[in-house]
Parts: structure tokens; sequence; C-alpha cells
């Protein structure tokens, strides 16, 4: 039986298409554009037939488990070494660590900048929470407020196309985003007509993110934006901080004496107003560690 379509991708993909030894590690992919390859690259740990490389009573099965992926000198000089010279462990060992390897460079590729993870949080959050907060009020329109409104979501755009998302979430995100644009430029209009478009924009962008470490700056950026609302109505009490703080602590390992102080002040302040200079030295204070977080 020949090696299945399902193990051949296996075996490639989660090898990047290099050779597994470690003195080696050619790609192989250039043996692929030149017309070259074979299954021989793909090679049997334990050799199918029992009088094999490595053979077993019975021989090997022919499935991703038993195959390693090597270059065609890499394969032929440790077939034919002596035997013992190459062993089953030291062979599974070089493709274990070859995968890991692959594995964490795509994990550190791939890894989001939570600056940037909080910013389409923070946004979309906050962009819900005023329009419920002014469809709660009866407010319909307010020329200054619909312009910081508009803005939260077009940093919302910005942001994302610097994220690794998925292209479903992230086309769900921009048309929520350009209807909420499109309907603020008509004029005159009610908040209630933005709430199921407020609360999708949120949710697509909080499903967006799949790694937990993105999710935890998601959440940190909810703690973040109930925190300054619960200010800003003179609602604030110790559970927003608590709250604040065990997100905080979810991100980072020590406690900032800088978050610590900007707390004490606000917790001492009644009605901060939105554009309150303690708001801004804490956003300041968090972009400054979320910045260095990822390029610690």
């Amino acid at each position: 039986m020949s090696i299945s379509d399902k193990d051949i991708k296996m075996l490639w993909g989660r090898a990047a298409g290099i050779c597994c030894n470690p003195t080696c590690r050619i790609e192989l992919t250039q043996i692929l554009e030149s017309d070259n390859y074979n299954v021989g690259e793909m090679a049997h740990v334990i050799a199918r037939k029992e009088g094999g490389p490595r053979g077993i009573k019975g021989g090997g099965k022919n499935d991703y488990d038993n195959l390693i992926l090597l270059c065609p000198t890499c394969h032929k000089h440790i077939d034919k070494s002596p035997e013992g010279t190459y062993t089953c462990e030291e062979l599974y060992r070089w493709k274990d660590e070859t995968e890991l390897m692959i594995r964490s460079f795509i994990r550190n590729v791939a890894r989001n900048d939570p600056y940037k993870v909080f910013e389409v949080a923070n946004n979309s959050l906050s962009y819900l929470s005023n329009i419920l907060y002014f469809t709660n009020i009866r407010l319909s329109f307010c020329k200054n407020t619909d312009a910081r409104l508009y803005q939260m979501v077009t940093r919302v755009m910005f942001h994302l196309e610097f994220l690794n998302v998925s292209d479903d979430k992230r086309e769900a995100i921009v048309k929520i985003s350009k209807k909420i644009q499109e309907r603020s430029n008509n004029g005159f209009y009610y908040f209630r007509d933005f709430e199921r478009l407020a609360r999708e924009l949120a949710d697509n962008c909080y499903a967006a993110f799949i790694d937990p470490y993105d999710k935890s700056v998601f959440n940190f950026a909810r703690s973040y934006v109930d925190l300054l609302r619960s200010i800003v109505l003179d609602e604030f009490n110790s559970t927003y901080r608590y709250d604040f703080e065990q997100s905080y602590f979810k991100l980072f390992d020590n406690k900032d004496c800088e978050i610590e102080k900007i707390l004490d002040e606000m917790q001492k302040t009644d009605g901060l107003g939105q554009d309150s200079s303690l708001e801004a030295k804490l956003f300041r204070r968090v972009k400054y560690l979320l910045y260095n977080e990822h390029r610690g």
C-alpha cells in the first residue's frame, strides 16, 4: 500500500519541507521544483521489510508515524550505514526536534502585537459602550461625539490590518465597520440605530482572536474600558479596580508602580470626564507596557 495523501501532507507540512537531519536541513522544495521528487525522500524509520534498515519482524508501517523527511543524500547515507549507526530513537528525535523547531518559529512569527490587539479591543468595546450610553440617555446626534465614535471604528480597521486573524473574520469586521461609517455619513440619526452593529463589531473582534494570550489582551481591554466608564459616570468602586488588576496580572508578571499610582489618583478624583489627564496617563502607560511586552 502506498503512502496516503494525508500522511504525505502531514510529513511535509510539519517539517516545512526541510531535511530532518540536524546537520543538513536542506530545503527539499528545491527537489520538487526540479521534478526530481520521489517518495524515497520520505524515509521509513523502521524498514517496510524485515531485512531492511532498522527492520523488525513483520516490517514497519507505511504511515506518518513511521516516516521521516530526509533529502536523498541523507536518506541513502543513513540506510547504507552499518546497523546501529542511526537508531530508530535517533531518527524519531530528529523528526520531533525539526517539527518542534518549525512550530516554535511559526508561533513567534505569527504572534500578534499585543498593543494592536488591545487597540482593536479597546476601540470596538469603547464604541459599543458609548452607543449604549447615548442610547440610554436618548441622545440622538452630536457632531463632536460622532467624530470621536467614527474614529474608534476607523482605528479598529487600521490596527486589524497588522494582525494575524482569519480572512472570514477580517472581512466580517471590515464589513460591519463600513456599514457603521456609511450610516454615520448620512447625517441625522438615532444612536439606537447603531446598537446591533456595535454589538456585532465587538463580538466579531473578540471571536477573531484564537490564541489564549490574545484573548487575555482582549479581556484586559474590556476591564480597561469598564474602569474608565465607571470613573466618567462617577460609578467607580473597588470592584472595577480589582477586575482591572486581575486582568493585568494575566498579562504581566510584575506589578507596575506607575499604573498603581495612576489608579490611586483616579480613585481619589470624582467626575474625571472623558478628556482627563489621568485617563491619558493610564493609556500611555498601558501602551508602553504592551509595546515592550511584544519586543521583550
